[in-house]
């Protein structure tokens, strides 16, 4: 019996053996032998300690940006941008405002009212530029006539005087001829 439970235990120690040297080829075939195990080894410290010395760069980059301060800018951007959003609000209400005071008027296409304003305002200028010619025109006639009736007036004036000198010399040529006929 004891050679037996000696049989079995060797049996049971040879197979634990095989099962751990298949579990060896396994890993080495898995993860290559020490030599390979050691470069990987160096090479996954190597690539930690890239990814530390990055780590240190980014976080004094962060650093640098002055992370403290987002809060304070977040608040600041956002108090910026309901103050917009107010004026907005403010703007639309205004234009509605001035739309529905249009619309009381009667005025339903502003635009087309300003155009045809402007017009109307063309026309009375050109109108009352015509007018002004007009006017311009009567007031040169005005001076004309009245610098000829003053022309008329001066040779009326003049009138009596020849009638005079007519008459004076027709008493002289009479005279001259009574004297000249005796």
């Amino acid at each position: 019996a004891a050679l037996a439970r000696q049989r079995d235990e060797t049996a049971t120690a040879r197979q634990t053996l095989r099962d751990l040297e298949t579990s060896i080829k396994t890993r080495e075939e898995t993860h290559g032998d020490e030599a390979n195990r050691t470069q990987g080894i160096a090479a996954a410290r190597e690539a930690e300690r890239q990814a530390a010395a990055k780590l240190a760069a980014t976080s004094e980059t962060l650093a640098a940006l002055n992370p403290d301060l987002l809060s304070a800018d977040l608040e600041r951007f956002n108090r910026a941008l309901a103050a917009q959003e107010a004026r907005l609000r403010d703007a639309e209400n205004t234009r509605l405002l001035a739309r529905d005071r249009l619309t009381l008027d009667g005025s339903t296409d502003p635009e087309a009212e300003l155009r045809h304003t402007e017009a109307r305002r063309a026309a009375a200028l050109e109108n009352h530029a015509s007018e002004q010619r007009r006017a311009k025109a009567i007031e040169t006639l005005h001076q004309l006539f009245t610098s000829s009736r003053e022309a008329i007036d001066r040779a009326l004036d003049l009138m009596p005087r020849l009638r005079y000198e007519t008459y004076s010399l027709m008493d002289a040529l009479r005279h001259y001829r009574g004297s000249v006929a005796a």
